[in-house]
């Protein structure tokens, strides 16, 4: 059987596909069966472990977004704006436009692994 060349960049698209979405259920499984006690799950118990450096590998869904806010002076993000940052106790917390991706980049600079879900699959199991 000979294939064009169309169908073969398919078949290898198709196949790299496959392969990350099992390395993004794998991944995402292995959070799960850390949680409750090594495994930070939802918003704000996931911005804490940032706040803290405690984030070994950050799953985030790659559709996700959400505003929330960053302190000014730690630079602690947090789900939403408050008066005064619970981290250092500064007032110059600001309204930020995607928190998921200052959680993204703070995780990053801490050299946490990323898993950006993609697959269907995956996103399944982040509810």
């Amino acid at each position: 059987m000979v294939l064009s060349q169309f169908e073969g960049r398919y078949l290898l698209v198709s196949a790299q596909h496959a392969v990350e979405e099992r390395e993004e259920v794998a991944t995402i499984q292995r959070i799960i069966d850390a949680a409750p006690n090594s495994a930070a799950w939802g918003e704000r118990p996931t911005l804490q472990a940032l706040c803290v450096g405690r984030v070994m590998t950050l799953a985030v869904d790659d559709m996700f977004a959400k505003p929330g806010a960053r302190c000014g002076n730690c630079a602690a993000l947090w789900k939403t704006v408050v008066q005064q940052c619970p981290n250092c106790g500064s007032s110059a917390v600001e309204p930020v436009e995607d928190v998921v991706e200052l959680a993204l980049e703070k995780a990053l600079a801490e050299r946490a692994a990323l898993e950006l879900v993609r697959s269907d699959r995956a996103r399944q199991l982040l509810r």
